[in-house]
């Protein structure tokens, strides 16, 4: 069947048009370009040719990309990638998906398709004599526009003839890849933030894996206020969420973006977009998840979190923008400070879970916290990217507290109004059934006690260490009577047990600060209490001396043909404290093996504290 170039051109669009001036009217008659447009309907035709009168004017790329593409074939390269038929397709839909390529995707097939009956199959087809394309490419420097030439070479028109089907298919196959490689603009370096962790570009946000970054059409540029939002099926509140954080930005002075993290399978996403915020597409893998996929696309110097279903008041940002600007890194929002809408918690939430886990907290690292479960927060992007975070579920808040204080940030917090679910909206516990709050509840106090173990061994630990050295020591030399309590032998033993274990348990909490220290203040100093020299010439001293003063017990028992003749002498004094002393010197030089490793292996990310 026989196409005049005209009707081409009305059925395929622009890029087909392109195509079609080079390769003339045999190619038409040879490979039958109709792929079942002949019975594509009146509607479909219209369609192309708005399409047509809407880009005849604008940037094609897939032109420039073939006047490169020939430009580079005259020079010796094809810039074929050999890549298996799922990555073609997965690179035409992410490509697409981004609207790099603006056009339909059967105009996209037809236009590699002649572009696969462009390309020659031999060295010849690069030689300037027998290519005419190519001594003419050569004559005008790269600069002709292909559109204007019907020439095709002789060995190729021969060789064409003679493909096999699989052949062709193998030769579509390789264009795809070269006409979509050459579409794409040149890549640019993404921006640095702190800490080396890149700002993700839009042209770049659909490069992570499942990850995808969807703009509104009035964006904010260079925000000052990143409120970063994750959402799961928010459709009832989104819009209204949006509209409030707008109001609170306006309100605050202050400019800044929304930034919704989206996981939802309704409109959510949508409806966020023309309310005039940021969506970034990620696969549901956890609340805490949803941060961290989200740190690459966050824009601003600080960063407010929090809940999109309207519960947490965005209109009132003031706030958390005047912390910021006095200086602190870490804005906690507190419902206790502010207020709390009747109906808004549920009664085991309010008096019972968030007081005694927020009591937990702050027993454990000191602080002074008064509602640690508040999930409006602010924090700065540095000090976020510095947190490292790796709570992948609700566990990420109490993470966050924690490492605030482990990182000594300049915190303060501010009063906050909690609401009321809105009519027809159930809350995600109440979604996900009775248990859940319970499992919350769990998986936060699991993150406290991680991050701050050093709690239950540091400090118990020297205190039965002390205990334990001062009763070993006190019965050194002999049976010890206070009042009516006699200490004896066996008292000594118990006391070395008591020892032993509050030294190991001392010596895990040292290497416990070392791990969640983000400073580098308390691994300072514990660096300097046990340097490795002196600690391990320490060590052996111990044992050396324990083994001085179990000498005595093993003269006597070796004299007495391996036998003991009695108990509570002084040399079985003092060997029960050698004993003690042998320990304590072995426990020791494995401490300080442990303590410079951790160092070292800690290191990375953190100031330089070992060399």
């Amino acid at each position: 069947m026989r196409f005049s170039l005209g009707r081409l051109g009305r059925l395929a669009g622009p890029g087909l048009l392109v195509s079609c001036s080079l390769v003339g009217r045999r190619l038409c008659d040879e490979f039958r370009l109709d792929v079942g447009m002949k019975n594509m309907s009146a509607q479909k035709e219209e369609e192309r040719e708005g399409h047509h009168q809407r880009h005849e004017h604008e940037h094609d790329p897939l032109r420039d990309a073939e006047q490169l593409w020939q430009q580079r074939r005259c020079q010796g390269g094809d810039g074929i990638l050999d890549r298996p038929d799922g990555d073609v397709a997965a690179d035409l839909l992410a490509r697409r998906q981004r609207k790099l390529v603006d056009m339909p995707e059967d105009e996209v097939t037809l236009q590699v398709e002649v572009q696969s009956d462009r390309e020659d199959v031999g060295d010849g087809d690069r030689d300037l004599d027998r290519d005419p394309e190519c001594a003419v490419e050569h004559e005008r420097h790269g600069q002709i526009d292909q559109r204007d030439r019907g020439a095709r070479s002789p060995v190729a028109d021969e060789r064409a003839g003679k493909w096999t089907p699989q052949e062709r298919a193998s030769r579509l196959h390789a264009n795809i890849v070269h006409v979509l490689e050459h579409t794409l603009p040149t890549p640019t370096p993404a921006p640095q933030a702190a800490h080396g962790i890149p700002v993700a570009d839009d042209a770049t946000a659909a490069g992570h894996s499942g990850i995808e970054l969807l703009l509104p059409e009035h964006d904010v540029a260079d925000p000052a206020l990143s409120i970063v939002i994750p959402a799961l099926n928010e459709e009832l509140t989104i819009t209204d969420f949006v509209a409030w954080c707008r109001q609170g930005l306006k309100d605050a002075g202050v400019r800044g973006e929304i930034l919704i993290v989206d996981s939802s399978t309704d409109r959510t996403p949508d409806l966020a977009r023309v309310a005039g915020a940021r969506v970034l597409r990620v696969p549901k893998r956890g609340l805490g998840r949803a941060y961290l996929d989200a740190i690459p696309y966050i824009r601003g110097r600080w960063v407010l979190m929090g809940d999109a279903d309207c519960t947490y008041d965005f209109r009132l940002l003031n706030p958390f923008v005047e912390k910021f600007e006095q200086g602190y890194e870490y804005v906690m929002g507190s419902r206790w400070k502010g207020s709390i809408e009747p109906g808004s918690m549920p009664w085991l939430h309010q008096h019972l879970g968030t007081p005694v886990t927020t009591w937990i907290l702050n027993r454990l690292f000191s602080s002074k916290f008064s509602d640690i479960h508040c999930g409006m927060r602010g924090i700065t992007r540095d000090a976020l990217v510095q947190m490292d975070l790796q709570s992948q579920s609700w566990e990420y808040a109490s993470e966050m507290v924690l490492k605030s204080v482990h990182m000594n940030l300049a915190t303060a917090e501010v009063p906050v109004r909690f609401l009321a679910d809105r009519e027809g909206r159930l809350s995600h516990h109440k979604r996900a059934g009775w248990f859940s709050p319970w499992q919350a509840a769990w998986i936060n106090l699991r993150a406290m006690f991680i991050y701050g173990s050093d709690f239950f061994v540091l400090k118990p630990g020297i205190v039965l260490a002390l205990v334990g050295l001062v009763i070993t020591l006190a019965v050194s030399f002999g049976n010890l009577t206070i009042g009516a309590i006699t200490l004896s032998l066996n008292w000594q033993f118990l006391a070395v047990g008591v020892f032993v274990v509050g030294l190991q348990a001392f010596f895990l909490g040292v290497i416990a600060q070392v791990l969640f220290d983000f400073t580098g203040t308390r691994t300072k100093r514990w660096l300097r209490v046990f340097p490795y020299t002196r600690t391990v010439l320490t060590a052996a001293s111990l044992v050396v001396l324990g083994i001085a003063l179990a000498v005595p017990l093993a003269v006597v028992y070796l004299g007495n043909d391996l036998a003991l003749t009695s108990a509570n002498l002084l040399q079985d004094h003092l060997a029960v404290t050698g004993v003690a002393a042998g320990v304590a010197g072995a426990e020791l030089f494995v401490f300080v093996l442990l303590l410079h490793g951790a160092v070292v292996a800690t290191a990375h990310g953190r100031p330089r504290l070992y060399d």
